[in-house]
């Protein structure tokens, strides 16, 4: 596979197949082919060995258009490799555990991201210095800034979803395949509305080896910056919710969509479609009438939702969250911070201890089975607002989110 490119060009030229090509992938989705370039390939789309963000996004756009938005992705996050924002190897320092107990019906896992442990204390806080025009650390005026060591290297690619301008941006420690963000241009806060989830089924369409990761849209649900819209996505990651059984107690059809309740200690709403349109409003309605309650506006409500596409059907998996809902003391020896998605969908993200002692304890705790299984399970039940013991709660936000896709149909 070669580039036909002129080198003193800030362009890339024209891709083009060859039967050499040996980067034939498949995702976990039957049906769905990536051809991806190699990281020599993806070296020689550049004029140089440290290309200029201008130039980058020159050249992804062209992968884009030619390859798919998989392809690009993919060439981004070996394009910061090679520039020096994410160290070559970083899949090194992250250490995995599984963690079972027979009692459960899915498997948890944890994950150390030993690089990302100082980074993700100190990310929250109020940025020292931000480039002119920028109101946080995630609007784009950040990157490729010469006067921030955090961003020098750091290149991106733009594209459009459902109409609003995005860029798609590695973190600097990510801990899942292909780990990007997408990001909107315009700085404004975090929201699940209609549009964006239109938006995030749209990535999906483009990138259906991908998983999009939703987090709240205020403090203690797991985003870092929520006056900032910004989706963490990633390829081929199939956390524990995944494989939890529907219960038959609450289970809804009507309108081509399907809702169900998750056998899952944190309780989880399982929405089901081929519609994208559908999807978009059962998963905005479901977090707006959570929002709402019946009392009125709830502050201290948001959600977290994961969504994929699988064939010619969309999956979310909704997690409504309540930030006045704390974990068990016993969870909390484990991860202090706030737990967003992924900790919720069964896979904690875990942080090093500050000293080595608190780090030794540590280690040896996560190797207890069944129970840190245990512990997870507790957390996660302690942590969901919703619950089966008060089933009315529950059908009537399921129904409530059906009546407003009747209406809409209608």
């Amino acid at each position: 596979m070669q580039a036909s490119w002129q080198p003193s060009s800030p362009d890339c030229g024209a891709l083009t197949n060859s039967q050499t090509d040996k980067t034939l992938k498949t995702s976990v989705f039957e049906g769905h082919d990536v051809r991806h370039l190699n990281r020599s390939e993806v070296v020689r789309l550049y004029s140089s060995a440290y290309p200029s963000q201008r130039e980058v996004n020159s050249c992804l756009q062209r992968v884009l258009s030619e390859r798919g938005l998989d392809a690009a992705i993919h060439a981004l996050h070996e394009t910061v490799i090679q520039t020096g924002h994410i160290q070559d190897g970083w899949q090194r320092h992250i250490t995995h555990r599984t963690h079972t107990d027979e009692n459960d019906q899915v498997a948890f896992y944890s994950m150390v991201n030993h690089g990302r442990s100082h980074y993700s204390r100190t990310y929250s806080q109020p940025a020292a210095y931000l480039p002119e025009g920028a109101l946080c650390k995630i609007c784009p005026q950040n990157v490729a800034d010469p006067n921030n060591s955090a961003n020098v290297h750091l290149r991106t690619f733009d594209m459009t979803l459902n109409g609003e301008a995005y860029f798609i941006q590695p973190p600097p420690y990510p801990y899942g395949e292909c780990h990007v963000m997408l990001i909107e241009h315009q700085h404004r806060d975090m929201h699940h509305d209609e549009g964006s989830v239109k938006a995030n089924l749209e990535f999906l369409d483009g990138a259906p080896a991908f998983t999009v990761c939703q987090n709240s849209d205020i403090h203690g649900a797991g985003a870092t910056i929520p006056q900032h819209h910004h989706v963490p996505v990633m390829r081929n990651f199939s956390p524990p919710v995944m494989s939890a059984q529907p219960l038959p107690a609450f289970h809804l059809t009507a309108q081509g969509v399907e809702l169900n309740i998750l056998d899952y200690p944190f309780t989880t709403i399982k929405v089901t479609t081929k519609d994208k349109d559908t999807m978009a409003k059962a998963v905005a309605s479901l977090i707006g009438h959570w929002k709402q309650g019946e009392k009125g506006r709830m502050p201290n409500r948001t959600a977290n939702y994961i969504m994929r596409k699988g064939g010619d059907e969309y999956c979310a998996w909704v997690f409504m969250r309540d930030v006045s809902y704390q974990p068990t003391q016993e969870f909390l020896t484990l991860k202090s911070e706030y737990c967003g998605y992924i900790d919720i969908a069964g896979c904690p993200l875990l942080s090093d201890k500050k000293t080595e002692a608190e780090q030794a304890v540590f280690l040896a705790r996560l190797e207890e089975n069944p129970q840190v299984a245990q512990t997870i399970r507790a957390g996660l039940k302690q942590l969901s607002p919703l619950s089966t013991d008060r089933p009315d709660e529950i059908h009537s936000l399921l129904q409530s989110c059906l009546a407003d896709i009747h209406a809409r149909a209608f």
